[in-house]
């Protein structure tokens, strides 16, 4: 099966560490069900308070949309999310969206 081959990120031990003390969410180019499917079969989907997907938002990344529905969502202010990034249309969109991100692939 698909799902079975993929690997979450080493990302994870922060997500872990994080959980319970701020309220964090993720915001994918993934429709809704394959991300909550994935989430899912990973077992890491109640460590996010929202997922918000393609099928949330009219305009993509590179547009903020996505991460300010997620902000919204959690009950955050924009300018005091952190996105953890692994394209250039997310850091874009987190830009755009008034959020500061790390790029994943430089860790």
């Amino acid at each position: 099966m698909l799902l079975d081959s993929v690997r979450p990120l080493p990302l994870i031990e922060v997500v872990k560490a994080w959980h319970g003390r701020r309220p964090m969410s993720v915001g994918t180019g993934s429709e809704s069900a394959v991300a909550e499917a994935l989430l899912a079969h990973l077992g890491l989907r109640h460590y996010f308070s929202a997922v918000v997907a393609a099928d949330h938002v009219v305009n993509h990344k590179p547009a903020p949309d996505t991460f300010l529905l997620c902000a919204e969502r959690m009950g955050v202010a924009p300018e005091k999310c952190v996105v953890f990034e692994d394209a250039d249309f997310g850091l874009q969109a987190a830009k755009r969206a008034g959020m500061d991100a790390v790029d994943v692939r430089l860790l």
